[in-house]
């Protein structure tokens, strides 16, 4: 006599099987994506600091003075974005475009003065508070400028990479800060000063030592 499994057996191990994978896959997507955004935000920051210094070593435009001479108010603004626009294009080929994305963690539209999408399909977000420091004064040590990485553009979450327990973006770096393994999020806050780009935030510091 040929034994088999009943319909009831057959059905009791899908559904066993089916809780596993319900448990199982979204923590090994979670992990898998946490590891892209931890790559493609290194390879994304080394290419910038590698560009400017290039940038500054062979062609002799330094960073820092990007917003040099621009003038006054408004029209001043507008040409530093213009001569930011030019350095970020030949250095790193960059395209300017205009970020509308909803349910955004960052500032107000208003406050996206300046955004760059970058042949990884990262970008880089300027706020208008960081133009006007370039222009006043050039990102420089005693004036840094802020900026936002974001690593996979539009595709989201579009929300900051936070150290575990969601304890905030501080820039006090030497704070302690571990991320979870499983972070999903894709925002990571930087600075420039003079030719170097820096982590802006703990969890963008422990993401980048790891």
């Amino acid at each position: 006599m040929k034994k088999a499994f009943t319909m009831s057996e057959v059905l009791i191990a899908m559904t066993v099987i089916g809780i596993v994978a319900a448990l199982v896959i979204p923590s090994t997507f979670k992990g898998t994506q946490s590891k892209a955004n931890s790559v493609v935000f290194k390879a994304t920051f080394a290419q910038i600091q590698q560009g400017m210094t290039a940038a500054a070593n062979v062609k002799k435009r330094d960073f820092v003075k990007i917003g040099e001479n621009s003038g006054t108010g408004n029209t001043g603004l507008t040409k530093s974005v213009d001569q930011l626009s030019k350095y970020l294009q030949q250095n790193f080929n960059t395209t300017k475009i205009t970020r509308s994305v909803p349910k955004d963690a960052l500032e107000d539209a208003d406050d996206r003065y300046a955004v760059y999408s970058l042949k990884s399909g990262a970008q880089l977000i300027f706020p208008k508070a960081s133009i006007i420091t370039m222009r006043d004064h050039g990102c420089s040590n005693s004036h840094p400028c802020d900026a936002y990485l974001d690593i996979n553009g539009k595709r989201g979450p579009n929300l900051f990479v936070l150290c575990t327990p969601n304890d905030d973006t501080s820039d006090v770096i030497t704070d302690p800060c571990t991320v979870s393994e499983n972070f999903s999020n894709d925002i990571f806050p930087v600075v420039f000063k003079n030719n170097h780009i820096y982590p802006g935030s703990n969890a963008a510091n422990y993401v980048l030592s790891k």
